[in-house]
């Protein structure tokens, strides 16, 4: 009798391998289907939808108890991590006037990189929308929401749960209190404490301008070391800038404090300056109700 036992081992070897194959080529062929690729992206653009209601449900509730309309999240004391990126979104931003910005993930299908801009704006009733119609992505792959420049038809919500709130602002809603007050006193007193240290930077200032009559415009007149040198773990940057200020930008020491700016301007007479930021109220310390000497 003739030994058939290699012979189907090899003819199921071929057939796995050609299976395989097969569903390679398939998978390939359907991943990069339009219709497919169209459904990743729809899947993702209603992924990105949830995801911004999230961020205006607070950003709607601080304007109307401040009748503010917040430049950054930090204006709109939103929790960070509401911003934070994930596997479909690389960042979400708040701009001029609570302008949203939804940047997609480099790797993320079909919109790789592109943008998604809401534009906040008030009804004749009163009521805070933002249309989605503006951004990079095309406008045939925008939902029925965002085909459209009347607030009342973009300003529907997409029809899926919307993801919860990070804890810390679900407590902080709950409990009526603010989510960020713990992070202005920390500002605050790190402000208080870096100016009060710099009490020296600020006499070398006087003393330029006494012996010279201008004001110093970088650190190397002064003999101090470059400003991304006198920097520490919550600073990037400490230096003098072309009008003798000294200019202090965070880093990313403190969340969410990253790139801001707070500056001690010459008031005029040497050894008086006054403080200038656009930080909130409650991130800037006391001295600055007066003038710093």
């Amino acid at each position: 009798m003739a030994n058939t036992g290699p012979k189907r081992f090899r003819l199921a070897v071929l057939l796995i391998t050609t299976t395989t194959l097969v569903a390679l080529v398939a998978g390939y062929w359907l991943s990069n289907h339009p219709r497919v690729k169209q459904w990743r992206s729809q899947q993702q653009l209603t992924h990105a939808l949830n995801r911004v209601e999230a961020v205006q449900q607070p950003l709607r509730e601080f304007i109307e108890r401040t009748s503010f309309w917040p430049n950054s999240a930090l204006d709109a004391r939103l929790e960070q991590s509401m911003l934070q990126g994930d596997d479909v979104i690389d960042s979400i931003r708040v701009g001029n006037s609570a302008l949203l910005t939804v940047t997609f993930r480099a790797d993320s299908a079909v919109l790789a990189s592109q943008t998604l801009i809401f534009i906040p704006e008030k009804t004749a009733d009163g009521a805070i929308r933002w249309r989605c119609d503006a951004g990079t992505v095309s406008a045939s792959l925008r939902p029925a929401a965002c085909r459209s420049r009347n607030p009342s038809v973009a300003s529907t919500p997409a029809q899926a749960q919307l993801p919860q709130l990070p804890a810390a602002v679900r407590e902080a809603t709950n409990h009526r209190t603010d989510p960020l007050k713990k992070r202005a006193e920390q500002v605050r007193r790190l402000l208080h404490d870096r100016v009060n240290s710099d009490q020296d930077m600020r006499k070398k200032v006087a003393k330029y301008q006494r012996e010279t009559g201008e004001l110093p415009n970088s650190n190397q007149q002064i003999n101090l070391p470059e400003p991304h040198r006198l920097a520490d773990k919550h600073f990037r940057y400490i230096g003098l800038q072309s009008n003798g200020s000294i200019l202090y930008q965070f880093s990313s020491g403190i969340a969410g404090m990253e790139g801001h700016r707070f500056q001690l301007v010459p008031a005029g007479l040497p050894g008086v300056w006054r403080c200038e930021t656009q930080l909130p109220a409650d991130h800037i310390p006391e001295l600055c109700n007066k003038q710093v000497l």
